[in-house]
């Protein structure tokens, strides 16, 4: 079967949501969606900076991996695969290469990826396009609070609601997805539905975002963890549409399930 549990959940959500909208996501306290003119022209404070542009990863700050602490305690879940990954890796395979094989990318990865992520911000949210696969997120600013487990569609991106706290931009991103999402593909590190992720956004300067990540994860790992990255605006190119497709990837090695990935 493709979907367990949570995805096969999902998918009857996004139908229902088609009949009852209410069903899909939280709405703001007046029943308004992020775009009614009715929200946009609400008086609010000025925000402290504007992320539109286009942002890549800053490859001088460190890597772009989500590395955790190594004395980072994993849960018998966690831990499980862990060792598969670096089982694999020894055998000089590739451990669930959801990515590789074209599933959503999902947040963190999202974010530092070798194509940039373009941002649009308005007074009720941003939107934000990693150009990779053209993946969507929505980061709501119009005091939302996150939609109820029971009645929230999970999605790799999750669900982000963000806010103003001084000079900083505080999101919160809650209802992923349990199957198929990562923190850390190559270190076995997966991100489950428990997953919650601050992120506290600010701008050095015109030029800079730095971004301070924050992981709580108690399927997978106990405590907490933080890592900071920083991206670099980029001014020399347009959001193009970029696919990926399985038979666009069959000349990588790491594609060929067989013999070079290892699946559970």
């Amino acid at each position: 079967m493709l979907f367990k549990q949570p995805l096969t959940r999902a998918v009857i959500l996004m139908g229902l949501a088609g009949f009852f909208p209410s069903a899909a996501m939280a709405q703001n306290q007046d029943g308004l969606s992020m775009l009614a003119p009715e929200n946009l022209n609400k008086p609010r404070p000025e925000a402290p900076f504007n992320l539109t542009g286009a942002w890549s990863w800053d490859r001088s700050a460190g890597s772009a991996s989500f590395d955790p602490p190594d004395d980072l305690e994993l849960t018998p879940y966690g831990q499980g695969h862990y060792d598969a990954a670096m089982k694999a890796a020894e055998e000089g395979k590739v451990y669930r290469n959801d990515i590789g094989l074209c599933w959503p990318i999902g947040l963190p990865i999202m974010m530092l990826r070798a194509w940039p992520v373009h941002m649009i911000q308005m007074p009720t949210g941003i939107y934000m396009v990693q150009e990779l696969m053209n993946e969507l997120r929505v980061i709501f600013m119009d005091g939302r609070e996150h939609t109820p487990i029971d009645y929230a569609i999970p999605s790799w991106a999750g669900e982000s609601i963000g806010h103003w706290e001084g000079d900083a931009l505080v999101i919160e991103t809650t209802n992923f997805v349990d199957e198929r999402h990562w923190i850390n593909e190559r270190r076995g590190l997966p991100g489950s539905d428990q997953l919650h992720i601050t992120e506290r956004i600010t701008m050095p300067d015109e030029d800079t975002l730095e971004i301070e990540f924050t992981f709580t994860d108690p399927k997978v790992f106990v405590g907490s963890w933080s890592t900071t990255k920083r991206m670099s605006r980029t001014n020399d190119r347009d959001l193009q549409e970029v696919r990926c497709l399985p038979d666009l990837n069959d000349h990588m090695p790491t594609t060929q399930a067989d013999e070079f990935n290892v699946r559970e």
